[in-house]
């Protein structure tokens, strides 16, 4: 099939172009868009694993879940303004389809002001395919579109898996050009996205221009795709943590009897100082307000849980700055 998935026999790529429409929790016209806004996506991929698709993954929701308690627990953000997409979402509309996941990607950066905050949350498969011409949105892995040259530096696309299949049969995945051209590229002066994305093949799956990395206990930047220079400079601030490099997979792990995502257990003692909370006490300490953190002090952090040659945590950024923050 010429790809490399976690767990998934079966792939596409992203198929046509749909169009954004309006999302019931999140319009996109009318008053001015909250300071803080947040997009939670978790696939569990339940019954998935019987045709032959992405095996279940059924710690997803609950990790999702968690990430919501931290951000409006301790970073400032409403619950209504908190969109959480999962495979049970009693709203149609949440439920991580194609489609869906498209709409709310542009709804989370539409109207975007000065001083707004977002904060995107993956939990699910992902797979990779090689480069396509120009991020071509057309064919399936196995089509026969010509390669795109100088975009990335192992000639392959990283995707995430949708829940929706086309006529095939196959499961629809979106790469990360149209990640990027729906989150990232809409940013503004002033902005900032927080991305954490718990999945395999993660490492630039937002396709950043750089990545931020420890070297001899100083914070250096190394260019995270080839064509750093032919790029418009990012609008606003990005960051984002992913699970592990672009060619590795992300094993879950387990706290006790429980599974979850690797990067959000390594992440959990930042916000929690006993470790990973599976449901929240609201006690006075994990209410209280968590600070911005210094890239070198996450990269410090990440260090610990690094699995050299397996599983290695990245963190990439829009620019070269030595002082930017994880601050959801």
């Amino acid at each position: 099939m010429g790809s490399i998935c976690c767990c998934c026999s079966k792939g596409e790529s992203t198929g046509h172009a749909v169009q954004p429409q309006a999302s019931i929790t999140a319009p996109l016209s009318g008053p001015s868009q909250p300071n803080r806004k947040a997009l939670l996506i978790s696939i569990e991929y339940k019954d998935c694993g019987a045709d032959g698709g992405p095996s279940e993954l059924p710690f997803a929701r609950r990790d999702a879940e968690y990430w919501k308690e931290v951000i409006t627990r301790r970073c400032g953000y409403q619950g209504a303004n908190v969109v959480l997409m999962s495979d049970s979402a009693a709203n149609p509309l949440h439920r991580p389809t194609y489609e869906n996941i498209q709409r709310e990607m542009r709804t989370l950066v539409h109207g975007l002001q000065a001083g707004d905050r977002r904060f995107f949350f993956f939990a699910g498969h992902a797979m990779q395919f090689p480069t396509r011409d120009n991020g071509a949105s057309q064919g399936t892995a196995s089509g026969s579109l010509p390669r795109r040259r100088n975009t990335e530096f192992d000639g392959m696309d990283e995707s995430i898996i949708t829940i929706s299949k086309n006529a095939a049969g196959e499961y629809r995945t979106i790469k990360d050009n149209h990640i990027k051209e729906w989150m990232v590229d809409p940013l503004v002066p002033g902005s900032i996205l927080t991305a954490v994305v718990d999945t395999c093949h993660s490492g630039t799956i937002l396709d950043l221009p750089y990545r931020a990395r420890l070297k001899r206990r100083k914070v250096v930047f190394e260019d995270a795709r080839p064509d750093v220079d032919d790029l418009p400079q990012c609008r606003g601030t990005v960051i984002c943590v992913s699970a592990c490099e672009d060619g590795q997979k992300a094993t879950e792990w387990k706290r006790g009897s429980e599974q979850t995502g690797p990067l959000t257990l390594a992440m959990s003692d930042l916000f929690d100082p006993e470790g990973f909370q599976w449901a929240p006490q609201g006690t006075s300490g994990s209410a209280q307000p968590a600070g911005p953190i210094r890239v070198k002090a996450l990269l410090k952090h990440l260090k610990k849980h690094d699995k050299p040659n397996q599983q290695t945590p990245w963190v990439t950024c829009g620019s070269r700055d030595p002082n930017i923050e994880f601050a959801p």
